[in-house]
């Protein structure tokens, strides 16, 4: 949705369309971090270091 049609709703319309691209953009970003930390438990090893 681009700022013209955001533009052109109503007030109403306007917040619920906003709202959702954040709750959109929210839900991407936390898939893209719950992504990012499979694939480093994935490569992570054990190391046991005792002194």
């Amino acid at each position: 949705m681009d700022e013209l049609a955001l533009f052109r709703m109503g007030s109403q319309d306007r917040i619920q369309a906003e709202t959702q691209m954040r709750v959109e953009a929210a839900r991407r970003d936390l898939a893209l971090g719950n992504q990012a930390r499979a694939e480093v438990r994935a490569v992570g090893a054990f190391i046991d270091l005792r002194v």
